[in-house]
């Protein structure tokens, strides 16, 4: 009893230091942040998939036209079978700049964003989805950023929207912790996820890398397989946005159902996962639930102090950890509360994830 006692206590410690060390890594490596030399370059191509976003794209385009852009760009909506009225959206706005909707050669996201890619002009790609908000900076300071450190990929920073319900804030806690460990673990050369809502790489390299190819199956991937694939080619070249002002904002699940949906998707791209050190992260994650549980256990069942004192510092290394983050998220850190409830409520909904089928954008996959 005692060396387990011990070993709860050592990883406890662990998980403290840990959860500090990327909580204000990733705020010192935001405030180092400063703007990137601009020189002339060829241009950029804005590659964005959508399938039936007639709510979301009338002001995906506005913000994302509204935003400062390179001078030479091209953006290129592709349409992946949408039943709604998006593509009548889009061919709205094709006079309102360098705007071109075309149709998806294949079926699925990866098949869209490959058609795109292939019908772009320019090496430098950018690939959005359409149910985001790009910031007023965003393009234009990765854009620069990718130019001025000759970058192969470049993973821009993604935010969630302000929210009062609570299992939308729980989801942004979690994201804003995925986010920065991302960033924080590539920086220490040890690339793990990324976001396609907002990434761009070269074509050049893309397209001799075989693209989504080798996992063109899985049901995601487009992103953190792509991004394990770039490193491991040129781990020298590939980053993450690290400007305050590079973002764009993404919505949250706003049912149980949608939020299973997504992670399904994810997690079914785990096994392909190009380094062991992913498969290995995924199990610690799960055991810091666990560990949590035994601790509130112990605590109600054998009254132990030790067992309370893990759990104040388990919470309190949270919250101090999502303060120093919050300067750039949008998440809410008022209370140690909201985060004792992180705790249960993504468990708690992935039982039954086994039991279910994936779709996209109702689809099945």
């Amino acid at each position: 009893m005692l060396l387990l006692s011990i070993l709860i206590g050592l990883f406890v410690l662990a998980y403290v230091v840990l959860t500090l060390f990327i909580g204000f890594g990733f705020n010192r490596r935001i405030a180092l942040s400063s703007p990137m030399p601009r020189h002339a370059h060829s241009g950029v191509s804005i590659v964005v998939p959508y399938r039936n976003e007639a709510v979301n794209l009338p002001l995906f385009l506005e913000h994302l036209l509204n935003s400062k852009l390179p001078e030479q760009y091209e953006l290129i909506l592709v349409n992946d079978d949408s039943t709604d009225n998006s593509l009548a959206i889009c061919e709205s706005y094709s006079h309102k700049g360098n705007i071109r909707c075309i149709n998806s050669q294949g079926v699925g996201k990866k098949q869209a964003l490959h058609s795109g890619i292939l019908s772009a002009q320019y090496n430098c790609i950018l690939t959005l989805d359409a149910d985001v908000l790009v910031s007023a900076q965003c393009v234009q300071l990765m854009y620069d950023k990718f130019h001025a450190e000759a970058l192969n990929m470049l993973c821009g920073l993604v935010k969630f929207k302000p929210s009062k319900p609570l299992f939308e804030q729980l989801q942004a806690i979690e994201s804003s912790v995925m986010v920065a460990y991302s960033a924080m673990s590539l920086d220490y050369g040890l690339p793990s996820t990324c976001n396609g809502a907002c990434l761009m790489f070269s074509r050049d390299v893309f397209l001799p890398l075989g693209g989504y190819d080798a996992h063109k199956t899985l049901a995601s991937g487009d992103d953190d397989l792509l991004l394990q694939s770039f490193f491991k080619a040129y781990p020298e070249q590939v980053k993450y946005m690290n400007h305050s002002e590079a973002y764009v904002v993404a919505a949250t699940c706003t049912s149980s159902k949608a939020f299973i949906q997504q992670r399904l998707r994810w997690t079914s791209k785990h096994k392909a996962y190009f380094y062991p050190y992913n498969a290995v992260l995924s199990r610690i994650l799960a055991l810091r639930f666990l560990l949590f549980w035994v601790l509130v256990f112990t605590a109600i069942v054998y009254a132990s102090v030790w067992s309370l004192i893990g759990i104040t510092a388990i919470l309190l290394s949270e919250w101090i950890s999502l303060k120093a983050m919050n300067g750039f998220f949008v998440c809410k850190t008022r209370g140690v509360f909201l985060l004792s409830l992180y705790f249960w409520y993504l468990p708690l909904l992935l039982l039954n994830i086994r039991s279910q089928n994936i779709q996209w954008k109702g689809r099945p996959i």
